[in-house]
């Protein structure tokens, strides 16, 4: 067992938190804005434009008031899973900086 560290001490063997060069939180940061500029265009595209709302519902045989509610819960889906797969790991990282 001589040579065998097991612990916290033994993260400096994979680089370590300490030797973050920022490159975790400035991906992070770039994809949470990449993210977030996809469900602003997302939801100027819906609120903006009728004609296109009634395109898709037309492809898909659905009434306006379905595609409302699938849209809505389709927005509220992707900004949560923005907020718990970006913008928290994010915000660890700043904070452990």
């Amino acid at each position: 067992m001589d040579g065998v560290n097991i612990g916290a001490n033994n993260l400096e063997q994979f680089g370590g938190l300490e030797n973050d060069d920022g490159n975790a939180t400035t991906f992070f940061c770039l994809v949470c804005g990449i993210n977030y500029a996809i469900l602003i265009l997302w939801c100027l595209l819906t609120l903006l434009s009728p004609a296109w709302v009634k395109t898709v519902t037309r492809w898909f045989g659905l009434t306006e008031e379905k595609f409302a509610s699938l849209n809505y819960a389709g927005i509220s889906f992707y900004k949560l899973s923005i907020i718990l797969f970006n913008l928290a790991p994010y915000l660890a990282l700043r904070i452990m900086a």
